[in-house]
């Protein structure tokens, strides 16, 4: 049976997978990451993917100036 989410549960998770990308973001900066090809292949992965879904939630909640999160 699905379950609806209530908007602070969506406001709760948008703010963790904000946090998750800036850490991903600032991972991607150092010098380890960017000398280590796999690190840095999965970081700028997690880091897209995280963008994706923050845009994604953000047009959920109906933030202004949102477009549609598919293009």
């Amino acid at each position: 049976m699905s379950r609806m989410r209530h908007e602070f549960e969506l406001r709760d998770v948008l703010w963790e997978a904000e946090a998750l990308l800036s850490e991903w973001e600032q991972w991607m900066k150092t010098d380890e990451c960017r000398h280590d090809r796999k690190a840095f292949i999965e970081a700028v992965r997690n880091y897209n993917a995280l963008r994706g879904a923050i845009k994604t939630m953000r047009w959920v909640l109906r933030f202004p100036g949102i477009d549609d999160p598919l293009f």
